[in-house]
């Protein structure tokens, strides 16, 4: 075959759509001259409908930079007049980010089309601008679903739920109907606004507009009753979908973990067809959110064991289970874990890490997540000076807050709630009295329990009477008030006030502290006889204070103490440690060891 016919071939074979084949022949040809390699050249040239898949991945992938090249590529090839090129263009800037050159795409359009304008609208509402969205829509020739749910989507998007749940009203006002996206969207909404009439009201409709099979909607339908705690609405919901998701079983789940159901959780999760590690996640975040800390690192070993790859919402239910039950060693395999992963930039671990290491004593360690974390916010500061006011390192917490206010972060209740409680420990009075002035509008009844206990501690009785004195406060710390101005008069007055003023009647479990703090007081003024009589007050009254705990870590297993509950161990050993605390708690109950007020005793 001679060059001329070859070249011919090359020509025909590339017409018909055999690249592969004309590239065969191209490269057999034993000479090729400037014909032959135009000829060939021509079979890879991108015309509109190649050059449109191309910006359309490019578009998915956000990648700008091929994007970009693709739109040089097109103005080369003089495409860009095309509809379907000039509408990936948009489209392609809108979800990188670029709404202005997704505008400049729209204005060189001769007659932009209903895609055109969608497209354009989906960018500016996308990329933030939600005012010249709206703009843009209000100018709209024609708007159909689509336009509505491009809007509706970058309300939604960017946090502004409430004007996504208007734009909707707006939509059945002018008789749009809505399609899966427009429903499954505002129920997502529905969800994050936490509105019972709105999410009713939009169920309603689901049902009476023929979408309460689709999938996408009843899941978007469980999480709201989800959120608002519901989960025997959730669960009619889930029953009715004719055909599941593994996102429907999944919101099933967590919709029954987070209203405290458990056992109907976890029989959701064994009789799911399959199960992910979202599935494996909202179990573990459920157990332990209901205080099933110890369950909840089973599952997570399980699911280890599964061969799933755990992510960062999988370590922050670990991370808290950890703190909650103090094992430091898995708390630090949960971080070596989740910095193997590549997971250290996530604040919401960070602040985990910070309060774990805290609570299982690593005070050293929870200071050394904290200044290696990426970024910090008011959470990780608290969890901070809160671990060092339990551990006695209140001056340390005090000069962070200082080095916090530096970072003009504005503190809050729980930044002043840890940082009283540990001037009341470590008997910093003047900067705890500093630190309640300084609170302003920002004091409440709990501020004031920890002033008043630093100060009892402190032995400053008269003022801590006096800071009750002028608080105002329920009925319980109206006769702690009366108390503690008699403190100085004698024992029998305190006891008689607090017996004759109280009743078990509207006694709550956060009075138990107040009693406590009274009792301390007592203790603090030498006023043995008076604190006794507290603590027989309060088991009188039906006042219970939660009892103390303590766990330990031995074989890989987690033994847990509680105040009291020796009395429960059948075991000789317990008997006779019982026998020897029962009697020396009675010499010290006995009034020749009780030590006397006067002045040389």
């Amino acid at each position: 075959m001679d060059l001329f016919a070859a070249t011919s071939r090359v020509v025909s074979l590339a017409r018909s759509g055999a690249i592969a084949a004309a590239r065969r022949l191209f490269d057999a040809m034993p000479c090729r001259d400037t014909v032959a390699w135009n000829a060939m050249l021509a079979c890879y040239s991108p015309d509109a409908f190649s050059l449109t898949a191309a910006l359309s991945a490019a578009a998915s992938a956000r990648d700008l930079r091929r994007g970009e090249q693709l739109h040089a590529l097109a103005i080369a090839l003089a495409l860009p007049a095309a509809f379907p090129v000039s509408n990936a263009l948009i489209d392609m800037y809108g979800k990188c980010s670029l709404p202005s050159s997704a505008r400049q795409v729209f204005a060189e359009m001769d007659d932009p089309n209903e895609v055109s304008w969608c497209s354009l609208l989906s960018a500016y509402a996308s990329s933030g601008w939600l005012q010249k969205a709206r703009h843009l829509f209000d100018e709209m020739p024609l708007r159909n679903a689509a336009a509505w749910n491009a809007l509706m989507g970058g309300y939604i998007h960017h946090g502004e739920v409430e004007l996504a749940a208007s734009l909707f009203r707006e939509m059945a006002a002018h008789g749009v109907r809505g399609d899966i996206w427009t429903f499954s969207s505002l129920a997502a909404a529905c969800a994050e606004l936490e509105d019972p009439r709105l999410g009713f009201s939009l169920h309603g409709l689901v049902v009476k507009c023929g979408w309460s099979s689709a999938v996408e909607i009843g899941n978007s339908v469980i999480s709201f009753y989800a959120r608002l705690d519901l989960a025997e609405d959730a669960q009619k919901v889930f029953d009715a979908l004719p055909s599941k998701t593994q996102v429907s079983w999944n919101a099933a789940m967590d919709a029954h973990m987070r209203a405290g159901g458990v056992v109907a959780a976890l029989r959701l999760f064994w009789a799911a067809p399959a199960r992910n590690a979202i599935s494996w996640t909202a179990v573990i975040g459920g157990m332990a959110r209901n205080g099933r800390a110890e369950q909840a690192l089973r599952f997570f070993s399980a699911m280890v064991g599964c061969g799933l790859h755990p992510d960062e919402l999988t370590f922050t239910p670990v991370l808290q289970a950890c703190a909650e039950l103090a094992l430091l060693h898995q708390g630090r395999a949960a971080h070596g874990g989740l910095l193997r992963r590549g997971f250290h930039g996530d604040v919401f671990l960070a602040n985990g890490l910070i309060n774990m290491y805290a609570k299982c004593g690593d005070v050293d360690s929870s200071i050394r997540a904290f200044l290696g974390a990426a970024c910090r916010d008011l959470v990780s500061w608290n969890t901070l000076l809160l671990g060092l006011s339990l551990h006695g390192r209140a001056a340390e917490a005090v000069a962070a807050y200082e080095e916090m206010a530096e970072e003009e972060l504005s503190p809050d209740g729980f930044t002043f709630a840890g940082l009283l409680m540990g001037c009341s420990h470590a008997g910093l009075v003047e900067q705890g009295s500093a630190l309640f002035a300084a609170m302003g509008v920002l004091a409440g009844v709990d501020h004031a329990a920890c002033v008043v206990d630093m100060l009892g501690r402190a032995g400053r009785l008269a003022e801590a009477a006096e800071l009750v004195a002028r608080w105002p406060a329920a009925p319980l710390r109206e006769s702690l008030r009366g108390a503690l101005g008699r403190l100085g008069v004698g024992r029998a007055a305190v006891v008689e006030e607090l017996l004759r003023s109280h009743s078990i009647e509207g006694v709550e479990e956060e009075e138990a502290a107040a009693y406590v703090a009274l009792s301390n007081m007592c203790c603090s003024g030498g006023l043995w006889e008076a604190a006794a009589e507290v603590r027989k007050a309060m088991a009188a009254r039906g006042v219970r204070k939660p009892p103390g705990r303590s766990w330990v870590e031995a074989k890989g297993k987690v033994e847990a103490f509680f105040a009291g509950g020796l009395e429960g161990l059948l075991l000789p050993e317990a008997e006779a440690v019982l026998a020897t605390l029962r009697s020396l708690e009675s010499e010290m109950r006995s009034p020749s060891s009780i030590l006397s007020d006067h002045p040389g005793r």
